[in-house]
């Protein structure tokens, strides 16, 4: 009976469960602000500061059309899971603005912009994601949704 105490007292505990990333669920919508982390398909998205409206045009690989500007917004994106997780803004995330509606990012503008990346367990991701807009359309939100359907949208 004492063995038996005793090899139940030294056995090592178990170990700690990993922290629950924040997450969405399918069709479930998720909204947040500048500088707070949102769940984004098991991430955690950051807009760490404020929307470069407009993003300086004479570092871009070319110029804006007439009537247009380039609108740059900084992201962080940790991965809190075990596993390696994928971030492609360029085919889940648009910039909302008003009037009119979302627009997608332009792939490749500055050379900070994200076009995807996979986000190795524990690590961090920071870079831009940039956008043309109409000169008349100010941007409202970031709005990236996952290929479950479920949203995160980051208010400006």
């Amino acid at each position: 009976m004492a063995a038996l105490v005793l090899a139940a007292c030294s056995q090592k505990p178990a170990p700690a469960p990993l922290p629950r990333p924040p997450t969405t669920t399918r069709g479930e919508t998720v909204t947040g602000t500048v500088g707070a982390p949102v769940g984004f398909s098991g991430l955690a998205l950051t807009v760490t500061g404020p929307v470069a409206d407009p993003a300086p045009p004479g570092g871009a690989a070319l110029l804006p059309d007439p009537g247009s500007r380039y609108v740059q917004v900084s992201v962080s994106v940790s991965n809190p899971t075990a596993a390696g997780l994928s971030f492609t803004p360029l085919s889940q995330c648009v910039i909302d603005a008003q009037p009119g509606g979302p627009a997608p990012a332009v792939p490749g503008l500055y050379p900070t912009d994200v076009a995807g990346a996979d986000v190795a367990a524990g690590k961090e991701l920071t870079g831009t994601i940039s956008f043309s807009l109409p000169v008349e359309r100010a941007p409202t939100a970031l709005r990236c949704t996952d290929p479950t359907g479920a949203t995160t949208t980051v208010r400006f």
